[in-house]
């Protein structure tokens, strides 16, 4: 059986405890009757609790823990290692949810049974809630891009981009001119713009079945007539335009002629 040392946090070493109140990790200690016995002061500014507060048996519950697995699961590795962490969702005092990334080290007895618990731990409150806004965006923006009445594709210009950089100089400013000057450089240049997504009227208009159906690149998708409206749109998007707005024809996946 593993042995955890443990260095207990008291009045008995100011020391210590001076230099864990420094800290803006919450570190605090809780007995098996869930009497909190040591608190730093991290804790305290974090909690909104005061160390007297918690420090009657089952003061620990007024943090309202709620935990990212099975606390049958937690207490099972408590009891086999000594040690668990994982994410904790805690109610503060003013009542704000407040997520923290924690460590628990685990005291215990002969019998393995975890006698005092010290737990570390970060805010992360800000970092979820950013992620779970990130997520939510994106949701929305999924959504609106499935549901437009009209076709939506989303294309990645960065080949395209690396291939104007690499053919261009600074006597050749004009990309129009350079693009008409090489007869394969269009052509090239739809091969290297990547499809990245498209919705679902993208696949009924131009005939596909699937995503896979229209394959990684838009060269097909465009006829030789529409070459310069490439050009243009191809232009506008490495030049950094927030918009580009032309008619011209493109191909089906059947080869169809449609004019969009």
């Amino acid at each position: 059986m593993a042995t955890v040392a443990t260095y207990p946090v008291s009045a008995t070493s100011p020391d210590l405890a001076a230099l864990l109140d420094l800290s803006d990790d919450t570190v605090f200690a809780r007995d098996a009757a869930g009497a909190v016995t040591y608190w730093n002061a991290g804790a305290a500014r974090l909690h909104g609790w005061s160390a007297e507060e918690l420090a009657a048996p089952g003061g620990y519950a007024r943090l309202q823990s709620r935990f990212d697995e099975a606390e049958e699961a937690i207490a099972a590795s408590l009891a086999q290692t000594g040690h668990w962490q994982g994410m904790i969702t805690r109610t503060a005092r003013d009542g704000t949810e407040i997520v923290l990334s924690a460590r628990w080290a685990a005291q215990r007895d002969a019998a393995g049974v975890p006698v005092t618990i010290v737990e570390t731990a970060r805010d992360i409150t800000g970092r979820t809630v950013a992620a779970e806004e990130l997520r939510r965006s994106e949701y929305r923006y999924r959504n609106m891009f499935q549901a437009m009445a009209v076709a939506f594709w989303e294309l990645d210009f960065s080949g395209v981009k690396q291939l104007v950089e690499k053919w261009s100089h600074p006597g050749e400013p004009d990309l129009a001119a350079f693009f008409a000057s090489a007869p394969d450089a269009v052509r090239r240049a739809m091969a290297a713009t990547r499809i990245v997504d498209v919705n679902a009227k993208t696949l009924r208009l131009f005939g596909a079945a699937s995503r896979a159906e229209l394959g990684d690149t838009m060269e097909r998708f465009w006829p030789r007539e529409s070459e310069a409206v490439f050009v243009a749109s191809g232009i506008a998007a490495v030049s950094g335009e927030p918009t580009f707005h032309a008619e011209t024809k493109m191909l089906t996946v059947d080869g169809r002629e449609i004019d969009v």
